[in-house]
Order: C-alpha cells, then structure tokens, then sequence
C-alpha cells in the first residue's frame, strides 16, 4: 500500500513551504496531488520530485531550467545525449592556443557565475602549467646563433668562416 502525505506532512519532510509547495504545483514543476480540495493527498512520488526541485535549486538552476531538466527526465543529474537532428547553441570559451572550453547553457549544471568562476580557474591552470613548461634559461640550448642573439661572442669557428667569407 502507497505511503499517503497530507501538504503539512510534505512541508516537514522538506522543509519547503506549504505555499512553495503549490507554487511549484502550479507551475508544473510537481505533480497535481491525487484527490481534490481538503481531500488531496500526495505520494512518494511528489515526495521525490520535490527534493528533485530541492537539490537542482540548491545547485543554482533556476526554475526554468529545473523544469526543463524534469521534462526531459535529467533530473537526477544523468546528461541524456540529445537526439539526432537536435539543435542547440554551444558556447566556445577559449582558453589558449588550442584549447577550449565548450558549454551548453541549457544542460550545463553551472550558473552563469558559477562557470566564469570555473573558466578563470581553468585559465589560471594553463597558465601555470604553460610557465612550468617553459624551458628556463639555463635549459636554452648553446648553439652559435643563440649565443649572437645574447651579443656574446661567437665560437672561433663560426668566426673563422666569417672571416673566410671576406
């Protein structure tokens, strides 16, 4: 037998308010409850979409995108590969030379600060890891032309066949 919840059983267990609560009902983000007026009642199921509702929130999704997500049964957080033919726009966040950052707005879990935040991360990363490859001047290879661009003098060789060429 199926678990019967009355609104001020689901407000506790929740802790989302009774008005939230039909809020949500009425713009579709929960179910409509089985049963009319004072008779109304709620399942497990209303129970689990509104700790869904919860936790995208809580992720920083707004409303919309948290009924969006619902609609398209992503709710638990699973990315569903969209269907063939399916358009949407992707933005491309270059990082460096090669390298970028592609998003989804619509299925990325991320608000909109909250992915600056993670590309400047993503940059600061680079750059670190770009500087600590970088070869350091002792690491520079000594041939005769990277020791004329320093202005030291050249091997005796090298000024040999100068001086030949003359």
């Amino acid at each position: 037998m199926q678990r019967k919840f009355s609104l001020d059983e689901l407000s506790q267990l929740t802790l989302i308010p009774k008005r939230t609560i039909r809020f949500y009902i009425q713009i579709e983000l929960v179910s409509r409850p089985c049963g009319e007026k004072r008779g109304a009642w709620y399942t497990a199921r209303h129970l689990e979409e509104l700790l869904q509702v919860q936790r995208l929130a809580s992720e920083g999704l707004s409303l919309e995108k948290i009924k969006l997500r619902m609609e398209a049964g992503q709710g638990g957080g699973e990315s569903a590969d969209p269907a063939p033919g399916t358009v949407s726009l992707i933005s491309k966040v270059a990082v460096g030379r090669g390298l970028s950052i592609l998003r989804d707005p619509k299925a990325c879990e991320l608000s909109g600060e909250a992915f600056r935040g993670f590309v400047q991360a993503v940059v600061k990363a680079y750059e670190s890891a770009l500087a600590a490859s970088a070869p350091r001047e002792a690491e520079k290879p000594c041939t005769p032309a990277a020791k004329e661009e320093e202005g030291s003098e050249p091997p005796a060789a090298v000024r040999a066949m100068k001086e030949n060429s003359r």
